[in-house]
Formats: structure tokens, sequence, C-alpha cells
């Protein structure tokens, strides 16, 4: 076999190898889904310096993530009483408005996620640990998501939280 055709087979494989893999990388709902959830979470936190320009925009970025028919609910403690949050347009209003008085600098992210597609039809379950931090105080919630693949996207349909750490 000659040199140059040798080459251009290998060169060729390789070619159609790096692609799979870019296309299985792009495409596997596992990879989109916490992609979605960690883009949510930097969208929630709030860096030194932010101005409050920056913290309604990225709000705005972060309720693109949710459905229509979305709803957050939460269970009370003695400092915030139990809460649920339903439809997109009152997630939207609910947390413009905690963006806007709020002043803190924290971080928001995800550990131990576990991700579970459904073929048919498109939907996904997600549980996770979302751990805010803000200075030296630590707050953690097990979080329990919904989503569902609307439009190639995928959009949390329901989340529940439930503390499991407070400072």
């Amino acid at each position: 076999m000659p040199k140059q055709l040798l080459t251009t087979i290998i060169i060729s494989l390789m070619i159609a190898g790096g692609l799979t893999l870019v296309w299985y990388w792009q495409t596997d709902p596992e990879r989109q889904i916490e992609k979605t959830l960690t883009a949510m979470a930097e969208l929630g936190s709030s860096p030194a310096g932010e101005s409050s320009i920056a913290k309604t925009l990225k709000t705005r970025r972060l309720i693109e993530y949710f459905s229509d028919n979305a709803f957050i609910e939460w269970p009370g403690d003695e400092v915030i009483p139990a809460g649920r949050w339903t439809g997109r347009e009152q997630i939207s209003q609910q947390v413009l408005v905690l963006a806007a008085k709020n002043s803190a600098n924290y971080s928001v992210s995800l550990t131990d996620l576990t991700i579970e597609v459904k073929r048919r039809p498109a939907g996904a379950g997600a549980q996770f640990t979302l751990v805010v931090r803000e200075g030296l105080d630590t707050w953690a919630w097990l979080a329990e998501a919904d989503l569902a693949k609307i439009e190639r996207r995928w959009l949390v349909s329901q989340l529940i939280f439930k503390p499991i750490l407070r400072p």
C-alpha cells in the first residue's frame, strides 16, 4: 500500500473519530443538563463589586433556563417562610426583586450531581446539592429538578429544595 494512501486513511480516521467525539460531547443529554445547571449556578452567584445592572442582566438570563410552567418550591424555617413560585413570569418577578434588593456577595455551586434521562418523552431528573457561600457562612440544600427538552434546549420545569445545612 502506498505511503500516501496510508497517511490519508489514518488522517481520515482521526478526523472522523474527532468529529464523533465532538458530536457526542455536544449531544449527550447528561452533559447538556450538567452544563445547563452549572450555568444557572454561575448566573445565580453575585461576586464582589457586581453592579445592580449586571445582576439584573444575569437574572434575566437565568430566567431563560425555566420552562413557561415551571415552579420552584422550598420548605420554611425560622428565617424564611415556606414558599412556591409558579410559572416563569412569577419566578422572573420574584428573582428580579431579590436581585435588586440584594447587596451581598456570594457564590453558588453544585456538588454531588446525578442525572437520570428519560428518552420518551424527552425529560430528565437531576438531584444535587446546591451550596451557597457568603464570606464564612455556608448554606446547602438538597435540590431535585425535573427538566424537559424544549426546542433542543433543556429547561427546568420543577425545582424543589430541602435544607441540609445552615450556618
